[in-house]
C-alpha cells in the first residue's frame, strides 16, 4: 500500500520540508498506519530539526508559516507548540484546519479561535495575515521565507465533501458545466485492477450531483485564493520587495471529478490524482 504515500498531502508536504523520500523521513501517510507505516505530524517529529525552515533560519532568513502545516499538527503535541526554524507562526490547529469557519490558529504560541462571521472566512484571514507579515518586513534588509498554505480549494466544513466558497463568491459558477472526458464515469472497467472493479460501481445521480457541486464550489473557493495572490503581490510591490522575491506555486494532490467513476477523491495511480503543479 505504499503507493498511497505519494498521493497524500502529508507525505508530499513532508518531502517539501525535508527534501527526503518517505522511507527516509518516515512520513508515509496522512496519519493512519498502513502495514506498520505511519504518518502525520507525529511521524515528522524525529526529523523536525533538519527541515527547510531550520536551514533557512541558519542562513539568515526570517521564516514564516501561515495556514496549514502537516496533518495532525496540534494533536500529537500541545497545540501551542511551534516547530523548529519558524520565526513567525500562524498555524491552523487540527482538526479545525478543515473548517472554513470555527477554526483555531496557533498565533506565535497563543491560541486564537475564529467564529462563523463573514470576516472569519479562513482564506481571507490567512490572506490579511500574509499581507501583515510582508508589511512588517518592509524596512528590514533580512531576507524572508513565507509558506502560505490555505485550505481552499480542499473540501471542508461546513460543506459535505465539498469546499466552502467565500460568501461573496457563492454561486459564481453555479452554471459551469462539469467536464466529461472519455474516462468520466467509465463504462468499461475490463482493463482495471480487481480492487477497483470491486469497489467502484457506476456513479448514480446522487454521486453525479455531488461531483458537479464539488467541481463548481472548488472553483468558487479558488476565487478568494486568487484574491490572496493579488494582495500578496501588491504588498510585495508596495514594500519594494517584489523584484527581489521568488514566488513558487504548488498545491495539494490532483483530484478526481468523476473520472474512472470516482466522484471526489484521490489516492489512485491515475494522472488526475498524481499530478501536482509546480510553477
Amino acid at each position: 500500500r505504499c503507493f498511497r504515500c505519494r498521493f497524500s498531502c502529508c507525505p508530499s508536504r513532508a518531502t517539501f520540508l525535508t527534501g527526503q523520500y518517505s522511507h527516509n523521513n518516515t512520513v508515509w501517510t496522512n496519519g493512519n498506519t498502513y502495514d506498520g507505516r505511519g504518518g502525520g505530524y507525529g511521524a515528522l517529529l524525529p526529523t523536525m530539526d533538519n527541515t527547510l525552515p531550520v536551514w533557512l533560519e541558519k542562513s539568515g532568513y526570517h521564516t514564516g508559516l501561515i495556514g496549514k502545516y502537516v496533518n495532525g499538527y496540534g494533536q500529537n503535541v500541545a497545540p501551542t507548540n511551534i516547530p523548529p526554524g519558524w520565526k513567525t507562526w500562524f498555524g491552523l490547529v487540527d482538526p479545525s484546519t478543515y473548517s472554513f469557519y470555527n477554526y483555531t490558529v496557533n498565533d506565535n504560541g497563543m491560541l486564537r479561535t475564529y467564529g462563523n462571521w463573514t470576516q472569519d472566512y479562513q482564506t481571507d484571514v490567512l490572506s490579511s495575515t500574509a499581507v501583515d507579515f510582508i508589511n512588517d518586513r518592509a524596512d528590514s534588509s533580512q531576507p524572508f521565507f513565507l509558506w502560505l498554505a490555505p485550505l481552499a480549494p480542499h473540501s471542508g466544513a461546513p460543506g459535505n465533501a465539498v469546499p466552502e466558497p467565500a460568501p461573496r463568491h457563492k454561486g459564481f459558477f453555479s452554471n459551469l458545466p462539469l467536464p466529461q472526458p472519455p474516462n468520466f464515469n467509465e463504462g468499461n472497467f475490463s482493463d482495471k485492477p480487481q480492487f477497483i472493479k470491486n469497489n467502484l460501481p457506476l456513479m448514480d445521480s446522487s454521486k453525479l450531483d455531488l461531483t458537479t457541486k464539488s467541481y463548481r464550489t472548488r472553483r468558487e473557493s479558488l476565487l478568494a485564493v486568487d484574491e490572496m495572490v493579488a494582495k500578496v503581490i501588491n504588498a510585495l510591490q508596495a514594500t519594494g520587495k517584489l523584484d527581489n522575491t521568488y514566488i513558487i506555486f504548488t498545491s495539494d494532490n490532483g483530484y478526481f471529478q468523476g473520472e474512472h467513476r470516482v466522484p471526489t477523491d484521490k489516492f489512485l495511480v491515475y494522472e488526475e490524482s498524481i499530478h501536482i503543479p509546480l510553477i
